[in-house]
């Protein structure tokens, strides 16, 4: 499961934690602040709503206390004397006029046989032609009800008429007192008291809406009648005084009749009456309104405990003890009592989503009675805290800005600082795939010491082709040696580390026992040792007719780089297994011990053309000046290395060891130093010496760029004194060995005067690079005994398919160009 789990960067990591801990800092920073705002910022709506319903309600009260006080007024002058005497309405404008100018209101006043006068600021009935006009009280003359009628505008102090041509202009309705709602409802009424009558719908000309009568049953003294005088508040009327009174930008405030449970006026887009059936005048129900300022809050979900139950808001507004408040929370449509003791709302719902502030009062004294009315204010948060709720998202906003752009250039920053810390992850695990890849797998075939060409496809591609820098299995170099100066010093001293572990890595590899083919790991020995072989039981060298009875094979194929000759190539010796869990090895070079030890060693094959030397045997001095130059040459050479000796050579083959019985630095790269320096002195002393003229007739030898080949392997060798207690021989046992003879053959074949193992070329590379770190330069430094080094560049040369690998497994030989 975590295999398959993405890898972030170290730069994203330390960018978001440094995010999320900068998020948390402004966050414990901003808490404190955001709960003094939550809990002040719905105080501060909820007595918005509060103060706005107080106010409306007291300007309420005060207009129905002055319609009640001038009622009462009208009905003692109607108790006094006939205010319509003869059908003459001009006491009735003098007693009435200026009172319903001032306060819009309507004063009705009709006979039993419904003929009578109405007053009031403009028509009531022609609502279409309706206006007021300053200092003029209409009057409207039901001379015929139901028929028509008569009305015309006076002047308050003179009664003098508008039109003063036609004081009166008939004007044809149905309007007829006896068929109001509440005409039946005033003849009921005791009389010569006034009193509040139930909410009741009031029919006009071509509209219907609500009206609020203060009514009584008039005994006239002087006549045998009862008058109907009432004084009512039409509902388009109060609804423009509400909507005037300033609640707030989106706020409204309406009317409601508790007993009738009817919308009575308000600021709302809501008509105050309907038709049902187009003829029967109904008031609207608080249910059927629909502007959207209210129906949200009529419909929301009130959870409440004071009755242990979920309301309607509808429910909640209609039937809660005066004065109530509630939240209204539009996201969640849930309307909050505030009774409860919360308001609702998460901790910083205030922060994303508005809220209502929501006030329900009462009006009328006349509770539970014929009129019951309440006042609804509803004041949204965006009204009054708008400004600093968008204030507060900013100051938190901004500083999440800047952080988010901050974090952007630290980690932009930190990529260009830290972007070392990429190369030496990479260089890492660059390090762990090839070690892994040569020393993991289960396909190795053990030969000689190389390795499986199925586990090397970086032979294919060019692996030892950098010029003596560590190259990938893609063929690229290491990306340490590019590094720029890092400012921080743990960062220098990683490199470093990484450096030298890159470099101990690839020794490792280069000299890691590979596993045969039955999975077993083991020493390649040759086939005279025993597998119980100790220091003490008497074993001896191999001798060169035991390695040469080995040549018999015919089965490797050869191929250069430029043609694809093939040659025979003598098989290796098969691998025994190395009792190391038996055989304690004594630390190396120490050859007073009397045990063997393990370490690396360097071989190297000398092989001389069969033409230079044995197609002369004709001339005996010829023959012995090139063997004695080549000797001496190679004599002269490996004295120059400590830790190098010739230890055999028979007619024109011979064997060096690098790092076998001493130590020699870096032994690989001076195996390639010492071949190259040898095969440069031989080839100068052979052009300069003198051939004798051949006999008649015979041919000459072929003429060969490469008259002696260097052979170098390097692997793991055992090492020490072997033999009877008398006579103990210093010998190397190493698949190395046996493998550089099988590589003179294909350095004839292709013409080439060097070869090299993979294993020799990694370590070569590996001294190299030693000297890149140690010297900056990779000429190295010269001694006064060793000539300084070249840099070397290692390509492939061959490709060969050894005994016992399938036909798709080749192993690479490399060359160096520098020879």
């Amino acid at each position: 499961m975590l295999n398959v789990l993405p890898r972030p960067s170290l730069n994203v990591v330390v960018a978001a934690l440094l995010f999320v801990a900068c998020i948390g800092a402004i966050v414990c920073a901003i808490v404190p602040t955001i709960a003094s705002v939550h809990d002040d910022a719905m105080a501060f709506v909820s007595n918005a709503a509060d103060s706005s319903a107080d106010r409306i309600q007291l300007l309420l009260v005060q207009r129905l206390g002055r319609t009640r006080l001038q009622a009462n007024m009208l009905l003692r002058a109607a108790l006094l004397e006939d205010l319509a005497p003869n059908l003459q309405p001009w006491k009735l404008l003098r007693w009435s006029g200026a009172m319903v100018v001032a306060e819009d209101d309507t004063v009705i006043l009709i006979n039993p046989d419904n003929t009578g006068f109405l007053v009031s600021s403009y028509s009531p009935i022609f609502l279409d032609n309706a206006f007021p006009v300053p200092s003029f009280v209409f009057a409207t003359n039901f001379t015929v009800p139901g028929v028509y009628v008569t009305d015309g505008y006076f002047h308050l102090n003179t009664l003098a008429p508008l039109n003063s041509t036609t004081a009166w202009k008939r004007e044809d309705t149905t309007v007829n007192f006896g068929t109001q709602p509440f005409a039946t409802t005033i003849a009921a009424l005791p009389p010569n008291q006034m009193r509040w009558i139930p909410l009741s719908p009031r029919l006009t000309n071509n509209t219907a809406s609500s009206l609020l009568l203060y009514a009584a049953a008039v005994h006239v003294p002087s006549q045998q009648r009862v008058q109907s005088l009432a004084v009512h508040i039409r509902g388009e009327a109060l609804s423009q005084y509400l909507t005037s009174v300033n609640v707030s930008s989106t706020g409204v405030a309406l009317v409601v009749d508790v007993a009738t449970e009817s919308y009575v006026a308000g600021g709302l887009s809501d008509p105050t009456g309907q038709f049902v059936n187009g003829t029967v005048p109904q008031l609207i129900g608080v249910k059927q309104l629909k502007d959207h300022r209210i129906t949200g809050i009529l419909n929301a979900v009130v959870h409440t405990t004071s009755v242990h139950a979920t309301l309607s808001g509808y429910g909640s507004l209609i039937r809660c003890i005066t004065p109530c408040s509630f939240t209204y929370w539009p996201h969640s449509n849930e309307l909050v009592d505030n009774s409860s003791g919360r308001r609702g709302g998460g901790f910083l719902d205030i922060l994303f989503y508005d809220f209502t502030g929501v006030r329900v009062v009462q009006v009328s004294g006349d509770i539970g009675g014929a009129l019951d009315l309440r006042l609804i204010v509803t004041v949204p948060s965006v009204d009054i805290i708008g400004g600093l709720v968008q204030s507060l998202r900013l100051s938190i906003l901004w500083p999440i800005v800047v952080l988010f752009a901050v974090c952007t250039l630290l980690w932009c920053g930190t990529s260009v600082l830290l972007g070392d810390l990429d190369v030496v992850e990479k260089e890492m695990q660059r390090i762990a795939t090839i070690f892994l890849n040569s020393t993991q797998s289960d396909d190795l075939t053990p030969v000689g010491g190389t390795e499986n060409a199925d586990t090397r496809d970086e032979d294919q591609k060019g692996y030892c082709s950098c010029g003596g820098v560590l190259c990938g299995e893609d063929g690229t170099t290491s990306g340490l040696h590019h590094l720029r100066k890092n400012v921080f010093k743990e960062f220098r001293g990683l490199v470093r580390a990484v450096k030298i572990l890159s470099r101990e890595m690839f020794t490792l590899r280069a000299f890691s026992i590979v596993r045969t083919t039955e999975g077993r790991s083991g020493m390649l020995l040759p086939p005279g040792l025993s597998k119980s072989t100790t220091p003490s039981s008497g074993t001896t060298q191999a001798s060169p007719s035991q390695v040469a009875s080995y040549n018999t094979s015919s089965d490797t194929v050869v191929s250069g780089n430029n043609n694809s000759n093939a040659a025979v190539l003598p098989p290796m010796f098969n691998f025994l297994h190395h009792p190391s869990d038996s055989t304690t090895l004594a630390t190396p070079y120490d050859s007073l011990s009397g045990n063997l030890w393990c370490v690396p060693v360097t071989t190297i094959h000398v092989a001389v053309a069969r033409g230079l030397i044995g197609d002369f045997r004709g001339d005996a001095r010829v023959v012995l000046a090139r063997h004695n130059a080549i000797i001496s040459v190679l004599q002269a050479q490996v004295d120059l290395y400590p830790g190098a000796s010739m230890d055999r050579f028979y007619g024109d083959r011979f064997c060096f060891h690098f790092n076998a019985c001493g130590r020699t630095p870096r032994h690989a790269l001076a195996a390639v130093s010492f071949a190259r320096s040898c095969f440069l002195r031989i080839r100068t002393i052979l052009a300069t010496t003198t051939m004798t003229p051949r006999p008649e007739g015979q041919q000459p030898p072929p003429q060969r760029n490469a008259p002696v080949v260097f052979c170098i392997a390097s692997s793991v060798a055992l090492c020490g004194f072997i033999g009877s207690t008398s006579l103990k021989v210093f010998t190397v046992m190493s698949p190395a060995e046996c493998l550089p003879m099988m590589m003179s053959e294909v350095a004839f074949s292709i013409d080439t005067p060097l070869l090299l193992t993979w294993r020799a070329v990694e370590v070569a590379q590996q001294d190299q690079q030693w000297l890149l770190q140690r010297t900056g330069s990779l000429l190295g430094a010269a001694s006064g005994t060793r000539p300084a080094l070249r840099p070397l560049e290692f390509i492939a040369a061959a490709r060969v398919q050894l005994p016992g690998e399938r036909s798709t497994q080749l192993t690479t030989l490399y060359t160096t160009t520098n020879v």
